[in-house]
């Protein structure tokens, strides 16, 4: 295989594997970094909406730990997971641990075409006028068969603070058990 050939082939996998993220396995209770196994978009015109961002998905960059910290971010981030569960029915709750303002879930189940509205998470309201608890953990609930795929969009929206978080998938029990 000469230089050319080579080159011709590193170049058309780098292609390929570009916004193309891992899809996590998880069966019950789960202690997984799953942002490692994400990406990611920092939307500068704060202007994209879902159907905008799932078209634009081989532009998001890959994260390479169990945190994503961006510094103080004026810009609205965009995080993509995949996700797969290979035990009974089971309940979830993917769960965020940061700073942020607000937090919107958006969910596509099996392939489905479209990402649709799962959640809106704000603590930019009053503790009295939100629906959650007065801590800053974000959450969506997902119920999931044995052997479906779940894609989700989560739109964060942190103009105070720094961007740093983490997140885990798990049963709420689990969770709570932590």
């Amino acid at each position: 295989m000469n230089f050319r050939q080579l080159f011709f082939l590193l170049f058309i996998q780098f292609s390929f594997s570009q916004g193309n993220i891992n899809t996590i396995e998880v069966n019950g209770g789960n202690w997984i970094e799953i942002l490692r196994n994400s990406e990611y978009y920092i939307d500068t015109t704060n202007t994209l909406k879902a159907t905008d961002i799932s078209n634009r998905l081989n532009h998001f960059k890959k994260n390479n730990s169990s945190l994503l910290s961006l510094k103080k971010q004026p810009h609205n981030l965009w995080v993509h997971l995949k996700l797969k569960n290979l035990g009974k029915k089971q309940k979830y709750w993917l769960g965020m641990y940061s700073q942020a303002d607000s937090l919107i879930y958006y969910a596509r189940i099996n392939a489905e075409k479209t990402f649709r509205f799962k959640k809106l998470s704000d603590y930019s309201k009053p503790s009295h006028l939100r629906d959650s608890i007065n801590v800053r953990f974000h959450f969506a609930s997902f119920d999931l068969n044995q052997n479906q795929e779940l894609e989700v969009l989560a739109l964060v929206k942190n103009r105070k603070h720094f961007t740093n978080f983490y997140m885990d998938f798990t049963t709420p029990y689990d969770n709570l058990n932590w």
